[in-house]
Order: C-alpha cells, then sequence, then structure tokens
C-alpha cells in the first residue's frame, strides 16, 4: 500500500505583544509647549507625561503624540521618539491632526518631518513612521498598514470641522482634508487586496489617528461633529479581505475602547486631556 505525503498546511504565526498610545499631547504643555516631553511629574491617573513604560516588543502611536511643525519642538521630540526606539524592537508612528497644527508648516511639510525623523540615526532604524504605507513585520506574520486617514466631512458639519480641524492647519481645507482621507482609504482597500493575493496567514494590522468606527468608539458630547472624527469604513462601506484576525488601531476620539465590528478588532487606548475621562490604561498590554 503506498501513501501519498501530504505538505501540512502552514500554522498561523503567534500574537505579538505590543503597547497602543494616542492622544498623549506632548505639544500641550509650558510657555514654550516642550516640557512634557521629557517631564516626569506625574500629572493625572498616575500617568507620567512623556514617561511610557516598556512592557512590550512593539510600540504603536496612533497620532496627537507631538508636534512635528512646530520648531521649538523639534529636539524635544525627536529626543522623546528615540527613548522609545531604545525600549522596544520597533516603534509604529502615524501622525495626528495635531502633529500639523501651527501658523506655517502645513500637512505636506509635517509629513516631510515624518520621514526625516525615521531616517535619523539616533532612531536605530526601529522608528517606522507611515503615511498611506505598509510594513512587515520580520517573522511575526503581521503586515502594517499605516496612515492619518482623516475624514469625510459633512456639509451639515462643515463649520465644526473648519473650527475643529481644518482652522488650525496651515494651507488647508474642507475638500483638502476630504480628498486625503479618499486617498487613504484607497491605499487601504488596495494594500488589504494586495495582501490577501500574496495568500499565506498574514494578519493584518491597520494603524491610523482617524476613527473607522461609528458605534461604541466616541463619547456622546461629540455625535454631533462625528464627521471631524470618524467614518463608517467598518460597519459600512467596509475593506474587503479585513476580518477576523485583523486588528485597526486608532486615536482622535480621546475615548479607550476595544471593540469588534465586520470581524475586526478595534482598539484605542488614548490618553487625552486632563479633565477628559477617557478610559486610558497607560500599563496596557495587548495582544494582536
Amino acid at each position: 500500500m503506498s501513501f501519498s505525503a501530504l505538505s501540512p498546511s502552514p500554522s498561523p504565526a503567534p500574537k505579538i505583544k505590543v503597547q497602543i498610545y494616542s492622544d498623549l499631547h506632548l505639544e500641550m504643555n509650558g510657555p514654550i509647549y516642550t516640557s512634557k516631553y521629557t517631564s516626569r511629574s506625574l500629572v493625572y491617573g498616575g500617568t507620567r507625561s512623556g514617561d511610557l513604560p516598556s512592557l512590550a516588543p512593539y510600540l504603536f502611536l496612533a497620532g496627537d503624540i507631538g508636534s512635528l511643525v512646530i520648531p521649538s519642538h523639534q529636539s524635544a521630540f525627536e529626543t522623546w521618539l528615540a527613548s522609545q526606539c531604545a525600549k522596544h524592537t520597533y516603534v509604529f508612528y502615524v501622525a495626528g491632526n495635531h502633529e500639523f497644527f501651527g501658523r506655517r508648516g502645513g500637512v505636506d511639510a509635517g509629513i516631510a518631518e515624518l520621514r526625516r525623523l525615521s531616517r535619523l540615526a539616533c532612531m536605530g532604524g526601529r522608528l517606522v513612521c507611515l503615511e498611506n504605507e505598509r510594513f512587515d513585520i520580520p517573522g511575526a506574520g503581521v503586515s502594517v498598514l499605516g496612515c492619518v486617514l482623516w475624514s469625510r466631512i459633512v456639509p451639515a458639519q462643515a463649520s465644526l470641522g473648519r473650527l475643529a480641524d481644518v482652522g488650525s492647519i496651515s494651507g488647508t481645507s474642507i475638500e483638502k482634508h476630504t480628498a486625503r482621507f479618499e486617498r487613504s482609504y484607497g491605499f487601504i482597500k488596495e494594500a488589504v487586496r494586495d495582501i490577501r493575493a500574496e495568500g499565506g496567514e498574514r494578519r493584518i494590522v491597520v494603524l491610523t489617528h482617524y476613527c473607522p468606527l461609528m458605534v461604541g468608539s466616541t463619547r456622546f458630547e461629540f455625535r454631533g461633529s462625528w464627521s471631524n472624527w470618524q467614518t463608517d469604513i467598518l460597519g459600512g462601506e467596509g475593506v474587503e479581505g479585513l476580518g477576523e484576525g485583523d486588528t485597526w488601531i486608532h486615536g482622535h476620539t480621546h475615548f479607550s475602547h476595544e471593540s469588534w465590528q465586520d470581524g475586526v478588532r478595534v482598539l484605542s487606548n488614548s490618553r487625552g486631556n486632563s479633565m477628559e475621562r477617557t478610559r486610558f490604561e497607560w500599563d496596557r498590554v495587548f495582544e494582536i
């Protein structure tokens, strides 16, 4: 009797341990707004300003971390990012809207600064700054897709959007804001298609600042201006090929949560401002 040997199906890669933070707002403190980057004083809730614990190999920063366009912040922010790189195998970073706030610079200048930071020798090749880009974590079976994302601001909320995001960023507009969202949404859909076409058991982590989910992802008082914070990608238009086993990490809403939609696990660990109840957990480790 003869037997035909069958190749076993490859086992999915084990889960990885990560830390997730957003909305640290290191740019919002002190007369020249740089002290938070290096401060070790307790601010609130047992959270040290700028002093994050090292509890996992991978750190995901989902935007509104510090300023990319205020010159007086440059040195302090470089030092802070380098200190995170020294503690982790990789630091994944996407910008938020506040990274671009200022009277000069704007989005293009901020993205250029993001690229410059990732190339600095002091980061040791561990800082992965993403804007409509993909990074495959070596040996982990995980692909990270990253971008700010932005949002579709609906006409009825246009004045709110202009006040909150658009009016604080040099050289932008409601139309440019929405166009950036469409480009990033298109990038995510195309990247997911490419990964699935490659076959295998790769898990996908989408890392954005803006929120892709309408339900259970923001505080009640923001629901009247929802299009400035979130879209209905998950639970709405969707992303074909993104589903069970995949994760979407976001910030921006100042509301920490763990949710599931369309089979995708949605995570946010947002620090926010001192007077907000964001449910932030500074020492939590996630497995994804």
